[in-house]
């Protein structure tokens, strides 16, 4: 069983193994696999009616470690997609005589890597803190549960090592701020020790905590699903995209592979429309076009940089998008018509032209 003198690496080990134990129990509470999708639609459901965050009954787990973890759905609406994305939640927590500590899991921006990278410690004095100076009293599982919709991310900051080696963190939540350290060791294992809100920050500490804050309140989390969503409803969505990209340059990103893939997601989704595959009202179809997506843009750009210079670029973009026409249910998906959209629109060919290179792609 972990606790605080727990070494980090042991810690995220014990932690990786268990989630994934918690995410099938929350499952298995549900029914299975169908029970469980049954439940999120109906979240979502909610969700989108009410315009408002849904959660599902919290569902209890013990691990093999002996370490105490609870386990929920949380659905949450984005009006500018014009819908609501569902994701779970497993944490593992343990109680003291007067409060909590949770060990709350962080995962990567890759899609595709579904392992937990790194953990955030909040430790009960944190909690006792919280507590007391935002005036809320719940129990001790139900402040977790709490905690988890209360923050919906987290930006977090960590200072250069001080004179005993010592690196100091801040992590940005909603209006406050969480103050702690690095723990030693090779993982990212983060202890977060005490509670401050914005206006109880000293002279000194809002000059330390100043980029976190700023860093923080501009970056809002939204799903990629969510995000492909709403730029795909604008009257330009290609400009869109530019306007976005530009945006989380400014703020020091690297989006070099987040360009390719929202111009693959957003110039297929743009020919499909052309193409008239469904019409622009039926947002079922459009919605779960975008979730088809996803994948065959991931292991498409996963296929690109393996092969180098050698990639056969227009070829497998155009497999690509049958790829995704057969996973939106296109029995007779014409490629042809398909590459003329995209030469046209995308590369800015001429008809003359886009008609001579998406000759080889007919149907015989």
């Amino acid at each position: 069983m972990v606790n605080l003198s727990t070494p980090s690496d042991q810690l995220l080990r014990e932690l990786r193994y268990d989630y994934e134990k918690a995410l099938y129990w929350l499952k298995k509470h549900f029914g299975g696999e169908k029970g469980y999708e049954d439940m999120r639609d109906r979240l979502l459901m909610k969700c989108e009616a009410t315009r408002q965050p849904q959660s599902s009954e919290t569902v209890d787990y013990t691990s093999a470690n002996g370490n105490r973890w609870i386990c929920f759905e949380h659905a949450k609406y984005y009006p500018e997609s014009y819908g609501s994305f569902c994701m779970p939640h497993a944490i593992c927590y343990y109680e003291t005589a007067a409060s909590i500590g949770v060990f709350c899991l962080g995962h990567s921006q890759d899609p595709k890597n579904k392992k937990p990278t790194s953990c955030i410690i909040f430790t009960p004095h944190f909690f006792s803190r919280m507590t007391e100076r935002l005036g809320i009293t719940p129990n001790g599982k139900e402040m977790v549960k709490r905690f988890l919709e209360y923050v919906p991310q987290m930006s977090i900051q960590q200072s250069e090592p001080d004179e005993q080696g010592v690196i100091h963190v801040d992590v940005r939540l909603p209006g406050s701020v969480g103050r702690g350290i690095r723990k030693k060791g090779r993982e990212d294992v983060f202890e977060i020790r005490t509670f401050l809100t914005d206006k109880q920050l000293s002279n000194s500490e809002l000059k330390a905590t100043a980029k976190v804050r700023k860093w923080g309140d501009k970056n809002t989390f939204e799903p990629g699903v969510m995000t492909s969503t709403r730029l795909a409803l604008e009257d330009n969505p290609l400009e869109a995209v530019e306007k976005e990209l530009k945006r989380m340059e400014k703020r020091g990103y690297d989006t070099s592979d987040v360009r390719e893939s929202l111009n693959l997601r957003l110039t297929i989704t743009t020919v499909f429309a052309a193409m008239k595959l469904a019409p622009p009202t039926d947002m079922t179809f459009w919605k779960q076009h975008t979730e088809n997506v996803e994948d065959p843009v991931y292991y498409f750009m996963k296929r690109k940089k393996e092969a180098g210079e050698g990639f056969p670029y227009f070829d497998e973009y155009v497999a690509l998008a049958a790829e995704i026409a057969h996973k939106d249910g296109i029995r007779k998906f014409d490629k042809h018509t398909f590459a003329q959209l995209a030469l046209t629109t995308v590369w800015q060919l001429s008809e003359e032209e886009a008609d001579k290179i998406a000759e080889k792609y007919r149907s015989k």
